[in-house]
């Protein structure tokens, strides 16, 4: 009987569980199908088909514009609803073609408030300066919200640095995940 119950709860904890399901937060961010659900800024911006990071698929959002004076361009998803206090991890897949202008791509994340006021930022980036050119690159972060936040933007962004360039300067994004790390918070800490 012992090695009967032992072997029942081994499976039990190899098991996953049906009830736990992470959701993305971020409204279409596996761009598979269109750009539809985000703000990029009249950025010259379309969906690529068959240009993906292989995670999620093919389709990837590609935006740019011809920048100067160390300027950014940026690309904003929709609102997304955030608790005080819970830990978020934030993934997403970036590539600056070799043919772009660009040298960094990097993401924001904006909080604010129940009256939309900005309380605090975050930057996440792959850490590597210039980013590397014609690969997919992963950039990851954990990072908690704010005590007064409501909810949450992200920013895609892209910048040349220096004086500019007189090129595109344009970057694909794929595969942009927002996950509540809810597994600590319901007073297991």
């Amino acid at each position: 009987m012992k090695k009967i119950t032992t072997t029942i709860i081994l499976m039990f904890c190899m098991t996953p569980f049906a009830g736990i399901n992470a959701q993305n937060l971020v409204t279409n961010g596996d761009f598979d199908a269109n750009i539809d659900g985000w703000d990029y800024n009249f950025n010259n911006a379309n969906w690529v088909s068959d240009d993906g990071a292989s995670i999620s698929g093919n389709g990837s959002f590609r935006f740019g514009f011809i920048i100067n004076n160390n300027a950014f361009r940026w690309a904003a998803s929709e609102p997304i609803t955030v608790i005080p206090g819970y830990t978020y991890e934030v993934a997403v897949s970036a590539k600056i073609p070799t043919s772009s202008a660009a040298n960094y791509a990097d993401v924001l994340v904006y909080w604010y408030d129940i009256g939309d006021n900005l309380i605090a930022q975050d930057f996440i980036s792959n850490e590597i300066v210039p980013f590397p050119q014609g690969t997919w690159q992963a950039m990851y972060a954990e990072i908690k919200a704010p005590d007064e936040s409501s909810y949450s933007t992200l920013w895609l962004t892209l910048s040349v640095g220096g004086a500019g360039s007189a090129d595109e300067a344009y970057v694909l994004w794929d595969d942009v995940f927002v996950f509540a790390d809810t597994l600590f918070m319901s007073g297991f800490e």
